[in-house]
């Protein structure tokens, strides 16, 4: 699975829980993960409750 077929797939599978900001900006992140020092924000996104959910 190419690249571009793994983000069309986690756009899918996160939009039940994430607004269409978050996942791009969650998608920004895991493109990003070997240049992070830590996960923290990758990680925030995912919390259940987050953002007043």
């Amino acid at each position: 699975m190419d690249d571009q077929r793994l983000q069309e797939k986690f756009r899918e599978n996160a939009s039940a829980l994430l607004s269409s900001g978050e996942i791009e900006k969650a998608l920004t992140i895991i493109l990003s993960l070997e240049k992070l020092d830590d996960v923290s924000a990758l990680m925030g996104l995912f919390r259940i409750g987050a953002k007043g959910r």
